[in-house]
């Protein structure tokens, strides 16, 4: 909306208000009526405006009344209004009224507009007086009082005139009106009274500033005016309403008076008009914090300077609640300013003159204690060193600090002034300059001013840090921070700071004997300051975790403000810890590090890819990159446990290639990854037809990617088929990926070969079982036969191959199985039992000869059989086994229940195990 579209809806607004008024007081006749409702409703505004219509339209003697009610709206308005501009438009209303009506009644808007004037012409004396204003700002001040001193003198003049007329018609007036007479009369006096303090106040710093005494005599009557003076006379002490002192602009004429008299030579009475103020309860606490400026004005005016120190050290011992109080930074500067000048007036004397040069070291430490280093420098620059002395912690310290400012002026030039400098020049001004800060500290007087070393030791570090002496400058700065205890104004937490940039600097300057003590500083710095900027920085520069512990290091970084510059690099290295603790953290902790390392990184990514897509600049390559790396890492974690959120893994898998492509990055070395992390979504999903694809990709990728999709799809299938062993779907899955699996493993881990082996040989038996599938037969037996020459020999094993090798015809095979499994077991248990009844049984079909022998000796030792059912199976077992062949005859062929045709006699096999 334009300017112009704004003010026209004001004023439609205004017009508006106005109307509702109107109708409000429909009733009403006249305008004083409608003034009077704007009034009570706070509607200055609208009544401003009704004013300026109604002066426009109205005859001679109702415009000047509406002038003098818009007049004193005007100085209302002055009073509350707080924007400046809102301001300025109120003063341009208020003196065009003037301008219009110039026989209106406006007096106390006329002194409104002008004390404006007049405040900041005393705003520069005040500061002409510290000796901080510049001349032209010294000469609009006089040009401001000038035309402020018009307007008090004529203000003055005219309600004085109209006191006068008062006064006159107070002792005419009858009863009905003397009630508005009097209203009138003290409304006119209270003018009266503002235009001659201001006035008073006027021509003492118009002499301040020319230095001519000539208007001070009139400054003085006019405070009479105030003071309770005798009309025309300057105010004296005898006729002082001490009761009124409690009022602000009493008070302060009070200090007037005294400052005039002060000027006239009257030393004596000043300072007893300012002990009037400071003694009387009640004193507005604005001025009673002006008399000891004051009095040390009127004292070095007189050159009364051996009272000036008594005021300054009883002023210095004060105690504030059991504080020591200390000089103000005005006060401080007043000080030194005064002896500065009373040092470089003509006709000092010697002793006069060593005491002026101990109240401007009074003035300097004051400063000095302040951390005002500037105001010292301010002032050494307008007088020189020559009124501060010779010795002492002052005199070398401000030497010092002007060494120390003109190596930087010199540093500055050519070179980057934050580094050191690589000049000898320089170097050895700096140097200059840290030797004169250590003698400061290393004098007589040094003790006085225990709270400045911290600062001293702070600039030597300084120093010797722009010099290259980095070992020597961590120690200034070391000694600077273990000699402050306060924390205030950051200057210990500084010191340190320093420090550790000084060791740090020397580290890559080729000196590492500075790591140890470089770290210590580090952690005592991340103990002492974990919240701030630097430590953050600290912990981003280094890895972080050897200084403090990781969740130290996480504390910190993750207590930076979002609207903090370090928010998004410190985020960052957060992530990067906490994937760091995600992947090497214990199963039983995989799902809560992973979901606290995704809480923390998605916003830091979601910055990080608003940053890459903004352009192909360097700072959006960079993003980029960093959106690959954290983006993947996130999948990773999102997809660490079947719980995880697939959507959100899926926006990381699209938000990797999506800027990869956008930046043309080449990123076909995570391809195999990204594959992986498709190929989990999709499992999550049930969408096999993907898991397929994506496997089929990996596989011809290779790699450890490869690797790892056929354990996850191995371990899937192995959860399923423990869950649901009669699903040979999940048994051919098995026997699938845990063949490739093997395949992989090599030759090699054996521990692990043995365990994902016989879980394939049982799923492989389950098919052969259930669908007779030769194949998977063949490969149960195959692995089972390497188990048992890789020497392992489980009981799983032996009756699992004892079995298969029988339903392939290989009776000897399968009997060999039976009998190391019986040979291993504990006799007389259930399993040996079992195993000890299928030894025999195929010994049957070798040799029936030795299967009634062993028979024979399992019935001498177990006259009962064994337990059931296997008691009924070795009584058939017994009835089974064939007689001995007769004579001549050719032994039993194998599968031929001991009879058909065959060769010459076997070798008895031995016993397998039972018979002793």
């Amino acid at each position: 909306m334009s300017p112009r579209s704004r003010a026209w809806i004001q004023l439609v607004g205004l017009g508006a208000w106005a109307v509702l008024a109107s109708a409000a007081v429909a009733q009403v006749s006249g305008d004083a009526r409608l003034e009077q409702y704007l009034r009570d409703r706070g509607l200055d505004r609208v009544l401003g405006a009704h004013l300026r219509a109604r002066l426009a339209t109205s005859v001679e003697a109702d415009r000047v009344r509406a002038a003098e009610e818009l007049g004193r709206l005007y100085v209302r308005l002055l009073s509350n209004v707080q924007d400046p501009k809102e301001r300025a438009l109120v003063e341009a209303q208020a003196e065009d009224l003037m301008r219009r009506v110039p026989g209106a009644e406006t007096f106390e808007l006329r002194l409104d507009l002008a004390k404006a004037t007049y405040f900041r012409g005393e705003e520069i004396a005040e500061r002409h007086r510290l000796r901080l204003a510049t001349e032209a700002e010294v000469a609009e001040a006089k040009d401001v009082l000038d035309r402020a001193a018009v307007i008090f003198r004529e203000v003055g003049d005219k309600v004085d005139r109209r006191v006068a007329s008062l006064e006159s018609r107070q002792e005419r007036a009858t009863d009905s009106v003397l009630a508005e007479v009097r209203s009138d009369l003290e409304d006119a006096r209270r003018l009266r009274s503002l235009a001659k303090y201001y006035s008073g106040w006027v021509k003492y710093y118009k002499a301040e500033l020319t230095g001519s005494s000539g208007t001070i005599a009139s400054a003085l009557v006019d405070f009479g005016v105030i003071l309770n003076a005798t009309p025309g006379k300057p105010p004296t002490l005898d006729r002082l309403p001490r009761s009124l002192l409690v009022h602000e602009h009493v008070a302060r004429a009070s200090v007037g008076a005294a400052l005039c008299q002060s000027m006239q030579g009257n030393d004596v009475e000043a300072l007893r008009w300012l002990d009037e103020v400071a003694g009387e309860s009640g004193v507005p606490v604005g001025v009673a914090e002006q008399i000891f400026g004051r009095r040390m004005v009127v004292l070095a005016g007189a050159k009364r300077w051996s009272d000036a120190m008594v005021l300054l050290e009883r002023r210095l011992r004060e105690d504030h609640d059991g504080v020591q109080r200390e000089l103000t930074l005005s006060e401080a500067r007043l000080v030194a300013v005064l002896a500065l000048e009373g040092a470089t007036a003509k006709g000092v004397s010697g002793g006069t003159k060593r005491m002026i040069d101990d109240l401007t070291q009074l003035g300097f430490g004051a400063l000095i204690a302040r951390g005002e280093i500037g105001h010292v420098l301010d002032l050494v620059a307008k007088y020189g060193t020559a009124p501060i002395g010779s010795e002492g912690f002052v005199v070398l310290y401000v030497r010092g600090l002007q060494s120390f400012d003109r190596a930087r002026t010199m540093h500055k030039v050519g070179e980057d002034p934050d580094a050191p400098t690589a000049r000898v020049s320089v170097a050895n001004e700096y140097r200059d300059s840290a030797k004169i800060l250590e003698s400061a500290i290393g004098s007589s007087d040094a003790e006085k001013f225990a709270s400045e070393h911290s600062r001293v030791r702070t600039r030597i570090g300084l120093a010797r840090f722009y010099a290259g002496d980095f070992g020597e400058a961590a120690e200034a700065f070391t000694r600077a921070y273990d000699a402050t205890t306060s924390e205030a104004g950051g200057v210990r937490r500084d010191a340190l700071w320093f420090a550790i940039v000084a060791l740090d600097m020397g580290i890559e300057r080729g000196k590492p004997s500075l790591a140890k003590e470089r770290d210590r500083l580090a952690v005592l710095y991340l103990k002492n300051y974990p919240a701030t900027d630097n430590a953050v920085r600290l912990l981003l520069r280094q890895s972080g975790t050897e200084l403090m512990s990781e969740e130290e290091v996480l504390k910190v970084l993750l207590g930076v403000a979002p609207d903090a510059p370090t928010y998004e690099a410190s985020r960052l290295q957060a992530s990067r810890l906490l994937y760091r603790a995600y992947r090497r953290s214990a199963a039983s902790d995989r799902e809560f590090s992973a979901s606290r390392f995704v809480e923390v990184s998605l916003p830091v990514l979601r910055l990080l890819a608003t940053r890459a897509s903004s352009g192909t600049e360097e700072p959006s390559r960079d993003a980029a990159q960093q959106v690959v790396i954290l983006a993947r890492q996130i999948a990773d974690a999102l997809l660490a446990s079947g719980s995880g959120d697939v959507d959100k893994a899926e926006e990381m898998v699209h938000t990797v290639e999506t800027v990869a492509s956008f930046h043309t990055m080449d990123i076909s070395s995570v391809e195999p990854e990204l594959a992986y992390r498709r190929l989990q979504i999709a499992m999550a999903r049930r969408a096999e037809d993907r898991v397929e694809r994506e496997l089929a990709f990996l596989r011809e990728q290779g790699g450890a990617f490869a690797r790892a999709a056929d354990q996850l799809l191995y371990k899937r299938a192995t959860d399923q088929w423990r869950v649901n062993p009669g699903s040979i779907d999940a048994a051919r899955d098995v026997v699938r990926h845990g063949l490739m699996i093997l395949e992989q493993l090599g030759a090699g881990n054996e521990a692990t070969r043995s365990v994902v082996r016989d879980r394939v040989a049982s799923a492989a038996a389950a098919i052969w079982e259930s669908d007779h599938d030769e194949l998977m037969r063949d490969r149960a037996i195959a692995l089972d036969q390497e188990a048992l020459k890789a020497g392992t020999r489980t009981a799983e094993t032996l009756r699992r191959l004892g079995t298969l090798l029988e339903s392939t015809g290989d009776v000897r095979g399968a009997q060999g199985a039976w009998r190391d499994l019986s040979s291993g077991l504990a006799e007389g248990s259930k399993d040996w039992f079992e195993a000890r009844y299928h030894t025999i049984r195929l010994l049957a079909k070798i040799d029936a000869s030795a299967a009634r022998e062993a028979m024979k000796q399992h019935v001498l030792l177990y006259p009962n059989y064994g337990p059931d059912p296997w008691d009924a199976k070795f009584r058939m077992l017994e009835v089974e086994i064939p007689d001995a062949p007769p004579a001549g005859a050719a032994p039993a062929t194998p599968g031929t229940n001991g009879t058909g045709a065959g060769g010459g006699p076997k070798t008895p096999l031995p016993s397998s195990g039972g018979a002793r």
